[in-house]
């Protein structure tokens, strides 16, 4: 029974963020911002998800029929709830998407330009500055937000561990600026970032034959590993040789070789820029050359028939000679040789 009650208080809790949602819309519409409508939708939906959560619970707990037929009508209660806010969401949705797309921030010029769409956040710490540089010039920069609405599309864009990370804290103006806190806290952790590429580039895959995808990967993992280091502000330029040592010593034997034959002529120590030009081009000189090869066919030595038989020929030596008579019996078709290449008997 204990258990119980905690779910419903749990569920009072998805009701009170649900009514916080809604508040906006006591007010005409022409009075909030309409790039918070798509935003809360989605919020309703990740209620009416953690509601199905609790629902499932409650049902094993009840105890029996009677109780069980009071926890389906509480959740039933609730969905209408949800599909009423939905509904009212929509209607006000209507006339907005029949303006021309506005810029966030945009005078009314209206000056139309593609949309552009800012990618969830699901928690991978090398991907949190990027996403956060975009969601902070897109989003949190914008005046004609309201730090409610600002809050709803951070919530929008969140998934998995980092929506995990701002899901207790209920959609008000106060709690914006804590959400981002928590999110600063738990993901610009750059000694992560930086081990986490350092050890990629230590630990790279070698290339047993020559192949033009896994060249074409080698230098994905490094130029990706090089980027991001730079960005977190480590000297990238005085890793040089290191670098070099690194990528060279996982290619194949062919490449290794073609390598030091470009690099022999040169006394000095090869700089990262011309291996990773090497690489770029073999690559796409090893696909071309693959694609050829393909689409060459293959030439048979022997001719084959209409159903696939092989061809021969066979050879019929005649002469007059073939009807020579035996010496001794008169009979043809027999012979023998003694001392001769042919003697008939």
């Amino acid at each position: 029974m204990e258990q119980l009650t905690k779910l419903h208080r749990q569920l009072g809790a998805l009701k009170r963020k649900l009514a916080d949602t809604m508040k906006p819309f006591n007010q005409p519409a022409t009075d909030m911002s309409v790039g918070a409508w798509e935003p809360r939708l989605q919020f309703i939906r990740g209620l009416r998800e953690d509601a199905k959560v609790l629902e499932n619970a409650a049902y094993e707990l009840a105890t029996d029929d009677q109780e069980f037929d009071k926890e389906v009508e509480r959740f039933a209660n609730f969905e209408q709830i949800l599909l009423e806010a939905e509904v009212k969401i929509s209607k006000l949705k209507i006339p907005a998407e029949e303006k021309p797309p506005m810029i966030p921030g945009s005078s009314e010029r209206g000056s139309r330009l593609p949309t552009i769409s800012l990618k969830t956040f699901s928690g991978q710490h090398e991907d949190w500055n990027a996403f956060f540089a975009q969601f902070t010039s897109m989003i949190h920069n914008q005046k004609d937000l309201s730090a409610v609405d600002k809050f709803h599309y951070l919530v929008s864009y969140l998934s998995g561990e980092a929506f995990q990370v701002v899901k207790e804290l209920e959609i008000v103006e106060s709690n914006y600026e804590i959400a981002l806190e928590l999110l600063k806290n738990a993901y610009e952790d750059k000694r992560l970032i930086i081990r986490k590429y350092i050890n990629q580039l230590l630990n790279l895959k070698p290339i047993v034959t020559e192949s033009a995808a896994e060249l074409r990967a080698l230098c994905n993992v490094v130029n990706q590993s090089v980027s991001v280091l730079k960005k977190m502000g480590l000297h990238i330029d005085k890793w040089n040789e290191i670098l070099v040592c690194l990528v060279e010593t996982k290619l194949d034997k062919v490449s290794r070789r073609d390598w030091e034959e470009t690099i022999s002529a040169n006394k000095e120590f090869p700089t990262f820029e011309e291996l990773n030009t090497f690489l770029t081009r073999r690559s796409k000189m090893l696909r071309s050359l693959s694609n050829s090869t393909a689409s060459t066919p293959k030439q048979t030595e022997e001719k084959k028939g209409s159903q696939g038989f092989t061809k021969r020929k066979t050879l019929v030596v005649s002469g007059e000679d073939t009807q020579v008579s035996c010496k001794l019996c008169n009979e043809t078709g027999h012979f023998y040789a003694i001392g001769q290449s042919r003697r008939s008997i």
